[in-house]
């Protein structure tokens, strides 16, 4: 039998054979790995390839959610980066509001206050905001009375039958362009294991199921996604993956432990003074054999040094030796610190003072305060909003755990409590401003319950209203009754009453000329101009 002859193309050439579709797709997910594995080592590499900053200055290229976690949780600085944002952001809480009208609770914000009263859901929401800023994603599962087998579909319930959340750390997934990889590590507690991949789906392209690992560090796998809320914070590419906030000034960070760590052991090294002990080259001791014996001597002297070292004792006894203290300078590192701070500050867009601290002793200016609480509202109406509450309550209405507001699934709005951080001099100053606006319009342009609210003032009462105009009234009695009093009476002389009207008229014409600024009829008014 003749052999088998590939078929060819037009050009004679033999014709790719065919492969599957699989095989395909893995080459060229390697490729792209390959592509982004050499991506990264050109980081910090400079000068065409002869230098390599990441290697001189000792910069991790790959940054694992291990290594996240223990800097955030040992680094100081870190650990704030990670949690003001957070903190800032939940602080006065949250309410979903259906309709705007104080007075009117509908079925779903009842149910959805009920929850929160019950399982106290802001707070699960907050630990999984607070998780996916160390790593790619974080993830809350949904527990359910109505069925503990986590690989089927949420069933639908009711309000009492949610149970639990549950926030895990996520970190990695299968690779995907070539952008991630597994990165498990002993702080992950989630993992994405397959995507939808199908194109006519709306959740294409979205983790399918997930594995997640418990407390007693076995894994559960086949997590179906809808029993999973996903919260990513700094997506780019897609909804899936994020970006932990210490990323970006991780390298700075590593600059900040070299300078306050390397600094704090010179100021030691320095602080601490060394001695200078100077033999007498003429000095003798004996030593046992009755010779003179240098060795016993630097021995003694050794013994007694160590003493005085560890402040056991302080003094030296020396015979034909000069102990001289020597120098110390005390390392002064403020200045590169305060430097690489700032430029933490900038890169994670958190105001120095703010990020230090220095805000709970009122050294903030009012400027980083408002451009920090710019921060905080964009936040919440962009991420927090949206990526986690939002997500959370529309998951709860398409499967029955909350019921559907009247206007349809997602009408409803989330509504953040702002917390002003003013100073009292600030609110002052605000109240009166408000109250200069009223006086310029001659109208209420802001109500006295809205002045009174801007220094932290509960309206008045209809009781302390009716006081107040009391009083008031009985202080114009008071000032009517005093002018009548001093008011003196009219003189019956028609001449001295045509003079006082004249004095008075002259009065009203110099009080005009000096609101206009006419300086000539001011001059000719009290003599001093021809």
């Amino acid at each position: 039998m003749a052999p088998e002859v590939e078929p060819t193309n037009g050009n004679g050439a033999e014709q790719q054979a065919e492969v599957p579709l699989d095989l395909r797709a893995l080459e060229a997910e390697a490729s792209v790995m390959l592509s982004r594995i050499a991506w990264m080592r050109q980081a910090g590499v400079s000068f065409k390839g002869l230098r390599d900053l990441y290697e001189i200055f000792g910069y991790d290229r790959d940054i694992t959610t291990e290594q996240y976690r223990e800097r955030y949780e040992r680094g100081g600085i870190a650990g704030t980066i990670v949690d003001v944002m957070v903190d800032a952001t939940w602080r006065g809480g949250m309410e979903l509001i259906e309709d705007e009208d104080p007075e009117v609770n509908t079925p779903f914000e009842e149910a959805w206050n009920e929850l929160e009263e019950r399982l106290n859901l802001s707070t699960y929401m907050i630990r999984a905001d607070r998780l996916s800023r160390l790593s790619d994603y974080a993830v809350m599962l949904l527990g359910t009375s109505l069925s503990g087998d986590l690989a089927v579909e949420l069933p639908r319930g009711k309000p009492e039958h949610l149970i639990y959340l549950q926030p895990f750390s996520g970190g990695g997934g299968p690779t995907r362009d070539g952008r991630r990889q597994q990165n498990i590590t002993g702080d992950t507690r989630a993992k994405i294991e397959e995507y939808d991949k199908d194109a006519k789906s709306p959740r294409y392209g979205q983790p399918s199921t997930y594995s997640l690992r418990l407390d007693d560090g076995g894994w559960v796998s086949g997590v179906h996604h809808s029993r999973i809320v996903h919260v990513a914070e700094n997506c780019l590419d897609d909804d899936v993956f994020g970006r932990s906030v210490l990323k970006r000034c991780w390298n700075l960070m590593d600059d900040l432990d070299k300078i306050t760590g390397g600094g704090s052991e010179a100021f030691f090294l320095r602080a601490n003074q060394g001695m200078h002990l100077d033999v007498a080259k003429d000095m003798e001791q004996r030593g046992p054999d009755g010779k003179s014996d240098l060795a016993t001597v630097l021995a003694n002297l050794k013994d007694q040094r160590e003493l005085y070292k560890h402040q056991m004792d302080r003094w030296i006894r020396t015979k034909g030796v000069t102990v001289t203290p020597l120098g110390s300078d005390v390392a002064n590192f403020s200045g590169p610190a305060d430097a690489v701070l700032k430029q933490i500050a900038g890169t994670t867009r958190i105001p120095t003072r703010i990020l230090t601290g220095s805000e709970m002793g009122e050294l903030a200016s009012s400027q980083d305060r408002e451009n920090f609480k710019d921060q905080v509202n964009g936040r919440q109406e962009q991420h927090a909003g949206p990526n986690i509450v939002r997500k959370l309550a529309d998951r709860l209405i398409q499967y029955g755990y909350l019921p559907e507001p009247s206007e349809g699934p997602r009408k409803y709005q989330v509504q953040w409590a702002h917390i002003q951080t003013s100073t009292d001099q600030e609110k002052l100053a605000g109240a009166k401003d408000m109250a200069q606006v009223n006086a310029t319009y001659g109208s209420v342009v802001f109500t006295d319950a809205e002045i009174r609210e801007r220094v932290d003032k509960a309206p008045l009462s209809d009781e302390q209203k009716d006081e107040i105009a009391e009083a008031a009234e009985e202080k114009v009695k008071q000032a009517q009754a005093m002018m009548v009093a001093t008011t003196p009476e009219e003189p019956e002389d028609e001449e001295l009453r045509a003079a006082q009207a004249a004095d008075a008229e002259l009065l009203k014409v110099l009080e005009d000329a000096i609101k206009a600024g006419n300086e000539d009829v001011v001059l000719q008014i009290v003599g001093l101009h021809e």
